[in-house]
């Protein structure tokens, strides 16, 4: 989602987030892929918010949250309306005002405060506290979070608290690729065991469904490890990628029109990626950057 990236001109990273958005429709949707093994998407995501949160010049904090919560408010309205209009509950069953704040009347919107969070402490971090030692410590966590799945899952954590926690290990996973990449290798191979192991073990004990999101979502990004972009420049790559976070943001409505217009399971979100990357980048053509900025 490029509102969490900084800029870059890697077509292979470009062409990942396509793919990633297009599993998030996916794991939204009742395609033929299981949901478990699309939320690899997400994963793909947050590993890239970790990594690139440090990497690059930090923003100011402002900056970041005029990135990330301005959207969050524009969407967090529409959708709002939207439920409203179709009759659909606007709170969930446990809701109290501070879950409901920072999760919207659409889960799905979780993702911006939670990123506005990270990013920020990652700004802080990243210019407080040593490279080797941030990209170990985030790596410790990560490994300890994903050995912990079955704990964490079970604490009966809500909304959206529980979103955070399961996308907590991939955006530290990120972060340990971009503070360890230019460390010596025994640093980075001690970091990729630790959570391959971490993968495993979770995995013995019954977390396969939540480890194959991790464990798919860290191979795609393993992309990161190369200097330089595994593919060449591609026009369409170049038009696509620009419109995921607006994907991210707007295809739960598409999905739900699609649906009530008869469409079901994979040509539903087939046709619901296609008319949300459509639509976003009409209205990026349309509205000058200054105003779609604030919406996706």
């Amino acid at each position: 989602m490029d509102a969490t990236l900084q800029k870059h001109r890697r077509t292979d990273v470009e062409l990942l987030r396509i793919v990633a958005a297009f599993l998030i429709v996916y794991f939204h949707g009742e395609g033929f892929i299981p949901a478990h093994w699309a939320y690899a998407g997400l994963t793909v995501f947050l590993i890239f918010m970790g990594y690139y949160a440090c990497v690059g010049r930090p923003k100011p904090i402002l900056a970041t949250a005029q990135r990330l919560l301005i959207p969050y408010a524009v969407w967090f309205v529409f959708y709002f309306v939207l439920r409203s209009f179709l009759g659909k509950p606007i709170f969930r069953e446990h809701d109290n005002l501070l879950t409901f704040a920072l999760s919207s009347p659409s889960i799905h919107l979780w993702f911006l405060p939670f990123a506005f969070i990270c990013i920020s402490l990652l700004h802080y971090l990243r210019r407080a506290v040593p490279a080797l030692l941030l990209g170990s410590v985030a790596v410790g966590i990560a490994t300890v979070l994903i050995l912990a799945v079955p704990v964490w899952k079970g604490l009966g954590i809500s909304t959206p608290f529980i979103q955070w926690l399961h996308a907590l290990a991939p955006v530290l996973i990120g972060v340990g690729i971009a503070q360890l990449q230019t460390q010596r290798t025994v640093y980075r191979g001690l970091a990729l065991v630790s959570i391959i192991v971490a993968l495993v073990i979770a995995t013995l004990y019954g977390e396969g469904r939540t480890t194959i999101g991790y464990t798919l979502g860290i191979a795609l990004c393993s992309v990161l490890f190369a200097r330089e972009s595994l593919i060449r420049p591609n026009r369409l790559v170049d038009t696509v990628a620009p419109t995921t976070m607006g994907i991210y943001l707007v295809h739960p409505a598409v999905l739900v029109i699609l649906y009530w217009l008869g469409l079901r399971a994979d040509t539903n979100v087939v046709v619901g990626f296609a008319v949300s990357a459509a639509g976003v980048w009409l209205v990026q053509k349309v509205l000058p950057p200054a105003v779609t900025r604030y919406l996706f």
